[in-house]
């Protein structure tokens, strides 16, 4: 993910440096990691959970750790070489808040030449968390 798709990361997501349940109860820290950040767990030597802090230099190497090592590769395999930077960002994003690269049906669409309005309908599909829409997945 570039410098610029990671700061609109860090924009849509906030920093909390303790961790917190997010709408749906899972607990998160940092810019958005979670227990299914293996890396972040892995560097904390911990799961995320009550009590954990960390600081702000923790909070934004686990941002880009995670990205480089947790969600970027499965973006590069799915889109493949041929994306611009800006649609793998924004796939970056897609997958960091969704897990669903892999399983969406927008990458297939964008590399078939769909129209915009195609894939931002597939995209739109993917708007919930435990079954309610939420406006950061909308945004």
């Amino acid at each position: 993910m570039s410098d610029k798709g990671l700061a609109v990361e860090r924009a849509f997501e906030g920093r909390a440096l303790r961790a917190y349940k997010d709408s749906v109860g899972v607990w998160t820290i940092g810019y958005g990691n979670t227990n299914f950040d293996t890396c972040a767990v892995a560097y904390l030597g911990k799961k995320i959970a009550a009590g954990v802090t960390i600081t702000e230099e923790q909070a934004e190497f686990l941002l880009v750790q995670t990205m480089r090592q947790n969600y970027m590769p499965a973006v590069t395999k799915v889109l493949g070489e041929g994306a611009s930077q800006q649609q793998a960002d924004g796939a970056g994003s897609f997958h960091y808040n969704t897990g669903a690269i892999s399983r969406a049906s927008w990458p297939k669409l964008l590399k078939a030449g769909a129209a915009g309005s195609a894939i931002k309908a597939s995209i739109n599909t993917w708007n919930k968390a435990g079954g309610k829409v939420l406006a950061g997945l909308v945004r």
